[in-house]
C-alpha cells in the first residue's frame, strides 16, 4: 500500500515541528519539507522559522519525527541556476537535509 504524505505547500509555511505532528495525526508516515518557508507565501501568518539557521529547531524536528513515526520524504527548495556550481551553493543546505534524516531518492528505493 502507498504510503501518505503531506507536501510542505501544502501547510502554508506550517512551522516544521507543527508539520510533523499534523502529518501524524492524519495518519501520514511522511512530509516533504523545505528549510525555511517561502517568503510570501504565508496566509496563515505562521512565526518566521528556518531549519537553516535555527539548530534547536532541527534538533526538535527530529526529535518529533523520531518520537511521531514521521520521516521525511523529500527536501526541497533546491533551485538549479545557469552557471551555478550546485555542489558549492548547496554544501550547507545538503548537510543540514542529511542532519534532518533525509535520504538519497536512491536508498529510498533500496528500502
Amino acid at each position: 500500500m502507498a504510503s501518505l504524505r503531506i507536501e510542505f505547500i501544502s501547510a502554508f509555511s506550517m512551522p516544521s515541528v507543527t508539520l510533523v505532528e499534523l502529518a501524524a495525526d492524519l495518519g501520514c508516515d511522511a512530509i516533504t519539507e523545505i528549510l525555511e518557508p517561502l517568503p510570501d507565501f504565508n496566509p496563515e501568518g505562521y512565526a518566521p522559522w528556518s531549519l537553516r539557521q535555527d539548530r534547536a529547531l532541527r534538533r526538535d524536528m527530529i526529535a518529533a519525527l523520531r518520537d511521531r513515526g514521521v520521516t521525511i520524504a523529500i527536501g526541497e527548495g533546491f533551485i538549479v541556476q545557469p552557471g551555478q556550481d550546485q555542489r558549492e551553493a548547496w554544501l550547507a543546505d545538503l548537510n543540514i537535509v542529511a542532519e534532518l534524516g533525509i535520504q538519497r531518492q536512491s536508498d529510498q528505493l533500496r528500502s
